[in-house]
């Protein structure tokens, strides 16, 4: 058990969770797994409706259905802001959150820019040339 704690907590620091499938341990990174539709989500870590009620005999199932809850109206928040920020004309905030993830990860496996300056600028400027496309629309 010790070892799969390990496991989890070096992905971790990597950016990435691990989480129990068919197939046993499954690694993901973190940003690209939130990128998939709730239910996808919810399935992969089994809280979806159907999987959490039946185990209603395990008091767990009280909160692992909150998480489902919780997990589905977090997802929905981030669409309604996605669509508000395209109708504000704010630009690809996408960028600006890869941007920040790649400078927060700089140790591990950067290699595309001299240092995390570097990366913000390009962050930056990608950010501006998405509002002004935006701006254009």
């Amino acid at each position: 058990m010790e070892d799969i704690k390990e496991k989890i907590l070096k992905e971790y620091e990597k950016g990435n969770i691990v989480f129990s499938g068919i197939e046993g341990l499954q690694v993901a990174k973190l940003y690209e797994f939130i990128q998939q539709p709730t239910d996808g989500i919810l399935y992969d870590l089994n809280r979806n409706e159907v999987v959490v009620l039946s185990f209603l005999n395990d008091s767990k199932w009280i909160n692992d259905y909150a998480v489902s809850k919780t997990i589905t109206a977090l997802k929905q928040k981030i669409e309604e802001l996605e669509k508000q920020a395209t109708n504000n004309n704010i630009g690809d905030v996408e960028i600006l959150l890869k941007g920040l993830e790649n400078i927060g990860r700089w140790d591990e496996e950067e290699e595309r820019w001299a240092d995390p300056g570097d990366c913000a600028m390009d962050t930056l400027t990608q950010y501006r040339y998405s509002i002004t496309k935006n701006n254009k629309k």
